[in-house]
C-alpha cells in the first residue's frame, strides 16, 4: 500500500526520542521510565482484592461519570471541564488533528517532551522550535516568552505546547508568563502539567487557574507520573465546556476500560496516600540531589522542582558507563535541543535504588 503525505512527510522528519532499541534489561535498575516509586495504597489493594471476574467482563461506562467526578474534586473544576482518554498520550496525538490543518505551525521549546513535535508533524503541521540553553539551565526566561509570543503572531501558530514542570529538566514556566501567552496570542495554549502534582509548584501555580477566563487553554493530566500507574492508562483534559464536548466527540468510544476507571477513581479519592507519595518523593529528591553535588565528575543540569534529574558526566557517555553497572537512565543524546550533550535523564527511586547509583557514579 502507498503511504498518504503525511505519513512520508513523518517518515523524513521522524522525530529524536530516548524510547530506543530492544535489548532486554530485565535485572536492570530502571531510572529511564520517568515514574517514581511507592507502593500502592492499602485502600487500593483491598479494592483490588475484592474484585471477581465479573468485574474484568464488565462494559466500560462510555462518560466514565465516576471517574469525572473524583477528577473533578481532585483538581477542583466541574465535571463538563473534564474529558477522560487511554493515557494523556492520547490527547497529544488528537489535539493537533482537531485544531491544526495541514502546514499548520505548532510552537514546543526544547528540550521537551518529543511527542508534541511528533503528533504535530504526523497531523501535517509544521513545528517551529525555541531553544532553553543548557548554559542557563534551562530556565524559561520573560524574554524567551515574548520571543515566542512575538513569533506565534508573525507566523499564525495554531498551537503552543507548554510542559510544566518540564520534562526531562523539571524546570518552571511561571504562572505568569503562562498567563502571558494566553492572553496576548490566539493560539491553542496546551499545558502538559503530567509531573505538576508531584512537584514542588505551590497548587495555584496550576494553569488550570486560567480555564475560567480564557478559552484557549488546556490543562493536560496523567496517573502516570504522579500516582506510578502507567499501565493504568487513564489521561486527563482540562479546559472550557465546548473544548471538552469536541474533545469527547472525536476521541474513540469506549477507551477507558472499567477496571482502568476503577482504579484512577480510587487513586483520585484517596488523598491522603498522594500527599503521602509527594513526600516521601521529594524527600529522596532532595537527598539525591545533596549527594549528586558532591560527586565532581558529574553536573547536575538544572535545577528540577519534580521527580527526574538531567544529568551528564563531565567527559564520558554517562548512559553507557552506567549501562556496565546494570543501571539504565533515559538517554537524551538525540533529544532535540540537546543533541550530542551526553544527557540523561533519571527518575527518583526508593533510597535503596537511589544509594546504588550514587555509588555507581561515585565509581565512574
Amino acid at each position: 500500500m502507498k503511504l498518504s503525505t503525511i505519513a512520508l512527510k513523518w517518515q523524513r522528519s521522524k522525530i529524536n526520542t530516548y524510547v530506543k532499541g530492544s535489548r532486554n534489561f530485565d535485572g536492570f535498575l530502571r531510572l529511564d521510565i520517568g515514574e517514581p516509586w511507592f507502593p500502592l495504597s492499602e485502600r487500593l489493594q483491598q479494592t483490588i482484592k475484592s474484585w471477581s471476574v465479573a468485574d474484568f467482563k464488565k462494559r466500560p461506562d462510555i462518560h466514565c461519570a465516576r471517574l469525572k467526578k473524583a477528577a473533578a474534586n481532585f483538581w477542583k473544576v466541574s465535571v463538563d471541564n473534564i474529558a477522560v482518554a487511554n493515557g494523556s498520550d492520547q490527547f497529544i496525538w488528537l489535539l493537533p488533528r482537531i485544531f491544526m490543518n495541514p502546514r499548520d505551525i505548532a510552537v514546543v521549546m526544547n528540550p521537551t517532551f518529543f511527542l508534541f513535535a511528533e503528533s504535530v508533524i504526523r497531523a501535517g503541521g509544521r513545528v517551529l522550535s525555541f531553544a532553553t540553553p543548557s548554559e542557563n539551565k534551562f530556565e524559561v526566561s520573560d524574554q524567551l516568552i515574548t520571543d515566542v509570543i512575538n513569533s506565534v503572531r508573525k507566523n499564525n501558530a495554531k498551537i503552543i505546547w507548554l510542559c510544566n514542570p518540564n520534562n526531562p529538566t523539571g524546570t518552571v514556566i511561571s504562572l505568569n508568563n503562562i498567563k502571558r501567552i494566553v492572553v496576548e496570542t490566539n493560539a491553542l495554549v496546551i499545558v502538559d502539567e503530567a509531573f505538576f502534582d508531584i512537584s514542588t509548584i505551590p497548587p495555584h501555580e496550576s494553569a488550570i487557574s486560567l480555564l475560567n477566563t480564557n478559552s484557549n487553554v488546556v490543562v493536560l493530566k496523567t496517573l502516570s507520573k504522579t500516582f506510578g500507574l502507567s499501565n493504568v492508562r487513564v489521561g486527563f483534559a482540562l479546559s472550557n465546556k465546548a473544548l471538552i464536548s469536541t474533545l469527547n466527540d472525536w476521541r474513540l468510544p469506549f477507551e477507558v476500560s472499567h477496571i482502568a476507571q476503577e482504579i484512577a477513581t480510587e487513586i483520585l479519592d484517596d488523598k491522603t496516600h498522594w500527599k503521602k507519595m509527594k513526600t516521601f518523593v521529594l524527600r529522596e529528591k532532595n537527598w539525591l540531589i545533596k549527594q549528586i553535588k558532591t560527586i565532581k565528575h558529574i553536573e547536575l543540569a538544572s535545577p528540577s522542582t519534580t521527580t527526574i534529574l538531567l544529568l551528564r558526566h563531565n567527559n564520558k557517555n554517562l548512559h553507557n558507563l552506567l549501562i556496565k553497572e546494570n543501571i539504565l537512565t533515559a538517554n537524551f543524546n538525540h533529544c532535540n535541543g540537546i543533541e550530542n550533550q551526553r544527557f540523561v535523564r533519571i527518575t527518583i527511586q526508593k533510597r535503596s535504588e537511589n544509594e546504588k547509583l550514587v555509588d555507581a557514579l561515585k565509581k565512574l
